[in-house]
């Protein structure tokens, strides 16, 4: 039974009372808050409210543009409405504007812009995340700030202040309501909409329904029309775990009879040209979801939705205070996702297409409930927001919503770092973002350079950016070694890893020969040297087949074709953007000279000044940040640091190298891409925060468990 009625009534009266100021906040499924609600109250408001300015806030581009086609062309006359996609309306108050975060968040920040916005007299319909991210608090934090200084100007009982908000979530959260109560001093009222369409998932059992067989029975398993659309199979999976795991499988199969698959792909940066391209499919296709990708959309003629798959995700480790990679159960914000897509496809279908997961039924019903693990995996990015924002990161001082959502101790241990790093200084009251903090938050939040958004890769990419004292050579090798990281394009086999005990120094030698330039000449140094000797072997090479999959150095390295085209654009792209000029002579004008290595050395090593690992006779390797001991497969390294320790003949109490990769496997922390860093750069960090031990610098501060 619907209580819709009940719900649009409420508003209807809020709207037309002579009430200052009101928020509301409703929360329903997937039953049409964008289509069907926010129309329908936006027309009521013109009614009572003709001389209201109307704005509607979507959390993407995407979301926007679809909305505002939908509201022109639905043959639902209670649903059409005038819309203005990213457009704040002036003068013509018949239309709502529809703007995504991002858009608002620059309306809100720009002074001429600001002033576009008539809070006076306004409507304001806002999506909710139910799983928060940075880019969504951070727009309701900034909205929130300016409305507070706009309140305090005007006053809310004041007779030139009629604002109604209404805010559009999949579930209530209690930090929204707080946050509003702190700055805007109004009190939020909840409405939930309930209806009783729903969709079961049917749990499959993947050795006895096999994905492959799932994907193929579905699109070809019946014959279509040619009016209708192409068919279509959404799995909730990143291409690449796709494509590794069940795209080989898929093509074998007898039905496809040598049809290769059509797979389309949306993600977190997919624009309304994307979805375009999807609709315009004339073949039957796979949808592959990713998980950055949060929004739900209804796709014409879907044959099954797939998901329940694990997934490899970023957390926040609390037994080591890191940040690693981790494979998961998907959270009960994206089980609602999956759902929420079946739901949707009724735009198109008289039923719902079958929901299958491959989570057993046991696990379905006891999911985690992760919804702000994604964001306090970001909260150094959210710290670093708040702080160039704001000015303070104190829960209950500052706007941002998710802010209330993390630990004192974990926001504390951020701004710690974040001061180690050269992002934040400390005022008399509150931490200051410097300029190497506010370029390393542009780079952050920059896809192009950094696809996995890592704050130590942003601020290293800062300190090439923000310091030109750097000597132009050193500077295109810190270009090249970005690049490597964000890629890693090389990859030594298997094969070789197996063999590493009984002949690690033949492999060794193999892979020097392989390499040119600086990095052949500290190939033994670790990982990111390797990569950068074997990507300047590959740049000095004969073009022929350079960009396809390829073996180098006698087999022991594979590279990615994929991964090298990347790289060649990002380079390119990198030194466009910093204003190098154009490389000459790879070989020659990436080599440096002793004084200028360590300059890199020392560049590279105070981004990732939280991502060591020390080795010692005595101990076993240690992270450095939380005195933990560290797995190290034989698949973490070629160089073998342990033994490089046990027979150097200096007297020195162990070695340091930075990790460019972690993550919790089997409730162990394992590192990995793994480069040493000589001890004369850290006698040098140390000095110039006159301090004489690494653990004193960098311990941390949060109260993980104690270890047995």
């Amino acid at each position: 039974m619907s209580d819709y009625a009940t719900t649009i009534q409420t508003l209807f009266e809020s709207l037309a009372s002579n009430l200052k100021g009101s928020v509301h906040y409703v929360t329903a499924g997937p039953y049409g808050k964008s289509t069907m609600l926010v129309p329908h109250v936006w027309k009521y408001a013109k009614s009572v409210r003709p001389q209201a300015q109307g704005l509607y806030v979507q959390g993407t581009d995407l979301e926007v543009v679809e909305l505002d086609s939908y509201c022109a062309n639905t043959e639902d006359e209670d649903h059409r409405t005038e819309t203005q996609a990213n457009i704040v309306p002036r003068g013509d108050r018949s239309k709502l504007g529809l703007l995504s975060y991002p858009r608002f968040h620059s309306t809100l920040a720009n002074d001429e812009t600001f002033a576009w916005l008539e809070f006076g007299n306004m409507v304001l319909f806002l999506d909710v995340e139910r799983s928060p991210t940075v880019k969504g608090e951070m727009t309701i934090g900034f909205m929130l700030a300016k409305l507070s200084r706009y309140l305090d100007e005007n006053g809310l009982s004041g007779g030139d202040v009629n604002l109604s908000i209404i805010l559009l979530g999949s579930r209530y959260r209690q930090e929204i309501t707080d946050a509003f109560a702190a700055y805007v001093h109004v009190d939020v009222t909840h409405l939930e909409w309930h209806e009783t369409l729903s969709v079961s998932p049917l749990c499959l059992n993947p050795v006895q329904d096999p994905v492959e067989d799932v994907i193929v029975s579905h699109l070809f398993g019946s014959s279509l029309s040619e009016e209708e659309p192409a068919s279509c199979v959404v799995i909730f999976q990143s291409y690449d775990a796709f494509s590794v795991s069940y795209l080989p499988g898929i093509e074998t199969c007898e039905e496809m009879d040598g049809i290769q698959l059509k797979v389309h792909v949306l993600k977190e940066d997919s624009s309304s040209d994307d979805l375009g391209d999807i609709l315009d499919e004339t073949e039957p296709f796979v949808l592959c979801v990713e998980p950055g990708f949060l929004v739900s959309l209804p796709i014409p003629n879907v044959k099954a939705i797939l998901g329940g798959f694990h997934r490899t995700v970023k957390r926040f480790d609390r037994n080591t205070s890191q940040f690693a990679l981790v494979e998961v159960l998907p959270s009960e914000a994206e089980l609602h996702q999956e759902r929420a897509w079946a739901i949707k496809s009724l735009t198109y279908l008289e039923s719902p297409p079958p929901y299958l997961t491959f989570l057993p039924k046991a696990n379905y019903d006891l999911n985690p409930r992760e919804d702000y693990a994604r964001l306090e995996a970001d909260v150094m990015r959210l710290c670093l927001h708040a702080s160039i924002a704001f000015q303070d990161l104190w829960p209950e001082r500052s706007p941002v919503p998710g802010l209330r959502l993390m630990h004192p101790d974990i926001i504390r241990e951020a701004k710690f770092r974040l001061g180690m790093m050269g992002c934040l200084v400390y005022g008399s009251h509150a931490p200051v973002a410097t300029d190497l903090g506010i370029k390393t938050l542009e780079y952050m939040e920059n896809t192009e350079f950094n696809c996995l958004g890592s704050i130590q890769l942003a601020n290293l990419l800062a300190r090439i950016d923000t310091n030109t004292d750097l000597p132009l050579p050193v500077r295109r090798v810190l270009v090249r070694i970005a690049a490597l990281t964000d890629f890693n394009p090389f990859f030594v086999t298997d094969e070789a890893f197996e063999a590493l005990e009984t002949h690690g120094e033949e492999i060794l030698k193999a892979i020097e020969n392989g390499s040119a330039g600086l990095g052949q000449r500290e190939a033994r140094t670790g990982h990111i040297w390797m990569q950068l000797g074997l990507w300047t072997k590959y740049t000095t090479e004969s073009e022929v087949e350079k960009v396809i999959d390829m073996p180098m150095a006698d087999g022991i390295v594979m590279r990615s074709g994929r991964g090298i085209a990347k790289v060649e654009a990002y380079v390119r792209g990198l030194e466009q953007r910093l204003g190098l000029p154009p490389v000459t002579n790879e070989l020659a004008d990436t080599m440096l000279e002793p004084s200028h290595q360590l300059l890199a050395f020392e560049t590279f090593a105070r981004a990732y000044l939280h991502q060591l690992v020390f080795f010692s006779t005595q101990d076993p390797p240690t992270d450095v940040v939380s005195m933990r001991r560290v797995r190290i497969t034989r698949y973490s390294h070629i160089v073998n640091f342990e033994e490089l320790v046990r027979r150097s003949t200096v007297k020195f109490p162990g070695i340091c190298a930075v990790y460019t990769s972690a993550r919790v496997k089997e409730g162990q922390f394992e590192v990995e891409e793994l480069t040493l860093i000589p001890n004369l750069i850290f006698n040098r960090i140390l000095a110039s925060f006159n301090v004489q031990h690494l653990t004193a610098l960098l311990a941390s501060g949060y109260p993980f468990p104690i270890e047995n």
